[in-house]
C-alpha cells in the first residue's frame, strides 16, 4: 500500500494541512497582538466570529462539494488560505476589518478543506486495509508535523510573520499535491472505464 503513489501523496497532503492548521492555531494570537499591535481582550471576538463562519460554511458551502471533482473546491481552498496568510504578513498594524477579512477566509477554506481532506484518506486505501492504513496515516501525519511547531517557534521568535510565510510555502505545496492526486484519480477513473 506505501507503494501506491496516491497513498503516499495523500499522507503528504495531510502533512501539509496539518502543519498549516498547526503554526495557524499556535501562532495566529502572537502575530496578531504583537504585529497588528490588537488587543488580547479582543481576540475571542475573532475565534468567535471564525467559528460561527465555519458553521455557516459547513452548511451551505460544504453540501455542494462532491469527492469525485474535489479539485476545485481543494485548489480554491487552498489558494484562499495562501491569500490569508499572505494577507497575514503584509496586514498593516491596526487594521481591524483586514483580520476580519481574514478570519472570514480562513472559516471558508477550513470548512471546505476538513471534510474533502477526511474523506481523500478514506478514499484512497484500500476497504479491507483501511484501518491500518489510516492508522498509519494519522502517525505518519504526526510525525511529520510534530517539528513544525519548534521550527515554528523559531522563525516566531526572529519575527512573527515567519511562520506564516511558512505556511504560505505550504499551501503552494499543497496545491501541488492536489494537482498531482487529482490527476492520479483522473488516470484510475480512466483505467476502470476501459477495463468495464
Amino acid at each position: 500500500m506505501l507503494r501506491d503513489r496516491k497513498v503516499m501523496l495523500t499522507i503528504a497532503l495531510l502533512a501539509c494541512f496539518a502543519t498549516i492548521k498547526n503554526v495557524n492555531d499556535s501562532f495566529w494570537a502572537l502575530l496578531v497582538q504583537d504585529k497588528l499591535g490588537i488587543a488580547a481582550e479582543n481576540l475571542s471576538i475573532f475565534s468567535t466570529i471564525r467559528s460561527l463562519l465555519m458553521l455557516l460554511f459547513y452548511f451551505v458551502v460544504v453540501p455542494k462539494v462532491s469527492l469525485t471533482r474535489f479539485k476545485q473546491p481543494m485548489l480554491l481552498s487552498f489558494l484562499i488560505y495562501l491569500a490569508v496568510q499572505l494577507m497575514m504578513v503584509f496586514m498593516p498594524v491596526g487594521q481591524y476589518w483586514l483580520v476580519v477579512v481574514a478570519v472570514a477566509g480562513e472559516a471558508l477554506a477550513l470548512s471546505v478543506l476538513n471534510p474533502v481532506t477526511s474523506s481523500l484518506q478514506v478514499v484512497n486505501v484500500d476497504i479491507e486495509e483501511r484501518a491500518r492504513m489510516l492508522g498509519l496515516f494519522y502517525a505518519m501525519t504526526m510525525l511529520v508535523t510534530s517539528p513544525s511547531g519548534i521550527v515554528a517557534g523559531y522563525l516566531s521568535d526572529m519575527d512573527r510573520a515567519l511562520p506564516f510565510v511558512l505556511t504560505a510555502v505550504l499551501c503552494v505545496v499543497a496545491v501541488g499535491l492536489s494537482m498531482a492526486i487529482w490527476r492520479l484519480q483522473v488516470r484510475d477513473n480512466a483505467r476502470q472505464s476501459a477495463g468495464a
